[in-house]
């Protein structure tokens, strides 16, 4: 309920809409409820309130521009302060006042020690053992392998029969080998391959660039990311921002109505993503990373366990920010994580409209078709990405027979996906985040920048989940 000069609206814009909602007296347009907390309001009342009941030193950090910021958000985040929108709220509807919070107890590192743990969370990287990732590398190898070997059970199977038959002419020893020699032989090949897998997990785990790090940490700091548990959550710029030129302000375009949700690549932290999850904010999408810590994988997790982690994810980003009006959801994800995007909008259809696929060219044994589904797709590829370049053309073929049709699905009367494959010149495998390309050969070289691929990433996945 207070007025002030359009110098002071940029860093009350960046603290987000759900600490401080900003309004432009010319350029925005008022409803009547927001018209009578401003008369009910006043910047007089504001600051004998301020006077009244909270005590710090911050006025005179203000004056300073350079530091304007921090102090803002400490007062605007003062629960004192939240409790005066409580009661311009009664006021506005003609309701009695709430009762005054309990004061909180302060220190004046208070600011300086919630930067700490911040940069603290944000550039951890917790030391994993091979047995905290071995049951799903277990329970993953044994789905594959049961999956690959089916063809060849009957053989492996014979041989062991036949072996057994010609050294045993006992027929109950012959039995008795023949069923302990199968039950041993398939349990110690899971056992073998998801030991070897599991200890290749544990030692090849990049870490996220400074800059990706920094960035989230900046993010963070001004309100427009969030560090939740399980994910990391990038706000796009609040639905108040006053336009900037007339052509954005003619605009029909429906802002900040679109989430997405974006799974990493296998073994890859989630915060190398935040430079590309950031832009795709700034575009105005509501971009949600997920995290896979500790084990960084999604193998061996049951689609029903996927799901439920994304419907919880999603429902506490429309809890939370609701004043960013998400209305309809889209998923992804960086080659593993975009085949783990697949099934998640296969099982959630038509929950998910739209999935982007970065660097993904071969499908997995257990990825599921969207073939007829409504569902539209956008694969991105680099032109150097080395791992898409090294699926043979039979398996590549698979691959697109799982995705709706390109182009659409011709003339029938139900809605159908399409498919969009693009091409992106001079990208490789790890040029979506920011993370070492040297930990793979097949990751492939770029010819392009990092940012010039992941700028060209965004532009591609805004224009499909907006369009």
């Amino acid at each position: 309920g207070v007025v002030f000069c359009l110098d002071c609206s940029g860093p009350h814009r960046g603290l987000g809409v759900h600490i401080d909602f900003v309004r432009s007296i010319r350029m925005d347009s008022w409803t009547d409820d927001q018209i009578r907390r401003l008369k009910v309001g006043g910047n007089d009342k504001f600051a004998k309130y301020l006077r009244d009941n909270v005590t710090n030193d911050d006025a005179d950090d203000k004056a300073d521009k350079g530091k304007r910021r921090n102090p803002i958000r400490a007062t605007y985040t003062n629960p004192i302060i939240q409790h005066y929108r409580k009661i311009l709220d009664a006021a506005a509807k003609g309701d009695t006042p709430p009762p005054p919070p309990v004061p909180p107890t302060t220190s004046p590192t208070e600011d300086s020690q919630s930067t700490t743990a911040i940069r603290q969370t944000v550039q951890s990287e917790p030391t994993v053992l091979w047995t905290t990732v071995f049951p799903p590398c277990l329970r993953y190898q044994r789905s594959i392998v049961c999956a690959t070997l089916q063809p060849l059970h009957g053989l492996v199977c014979g041989s062991i029969f036949l072996a057994t038959f010609r050294a045993f002419p006992d027929r109950r020893a012959q039995l008795l080998l023949y069923s302990s020699g199968v039950a041993a032989l398939v349990p110690v090949g899971f056992v073998v391959l998801a030991f070897v897998r599991s200890r290749y997990v544990v030692q090849h785990r990049p870490v996220a660039f400074k800059s990706a790090q920094n960035l989230l940490i900046q993010r963070i700091m001004c309100g427009r990311a969030m560090r939740k548990d399980g994910y990391d959550l990038f706000l796009p710029p609040p639905p108040s921002t006053p336009h900037d030129n007339e052509d954005e302000k003619d605009s029909k375009a429906p802002r900040n109505k679109m989430g997405l949700l974006f799974y990493p690549d296998a073994l890859i932290n989630h915060t190398a993503y935040a430079p590309a999850m950031a832009k795709l904010s700034d575009a105005g999408i509501l971009v949600c990373i997920v995290s896979l810590e500790p084990t960084r994988l999604t193998i061996g997790t049951s689609i029903d366990e996927i799901t439920k982690s994304a419907l919880k994810i999603m429902y506490e980003v429309l809890a939370t920010t609701g004043d960013y009006g998400v209305s309809e959801w889209a998923v992804g994800g960086h080659a593993a994580g975009g085949l783990t995007a697949i099934n998640l909008a296969a099982a959630m259809t038509p929950g998910v409209s739209k999935v982007v696929l970065w660097g993904v060219g071969a499908k997995a044994h257990d990825t599921t078709s969207l073939r007829d589904s409504a569902v539209d797709v956008l694969v991105l590829n680099g032109t150097e990405d080395g791992v898409v370049q090294s699926v043979s053309e039979a398996t590549k073929k698979q691959f697109r027979n799982i995705l709706p049709k390109e182009g659409g699905g011709g003339g029938s009367s139900s809605r159908k996906g399409c498919t969009t494959y693009s091409n992106l010149d001079g990208g490789n495998h790890a040029g979506f985040a920011h993370y070492d390309p040297n930990l793979s050969t097949l990751n492939g070289i770029r010819t392009i920048t990092l940012d010039e691929q992941q700028q060209t990433a965004v532009e591609r996945t805004a224009k499909l989940v907006l369009g």
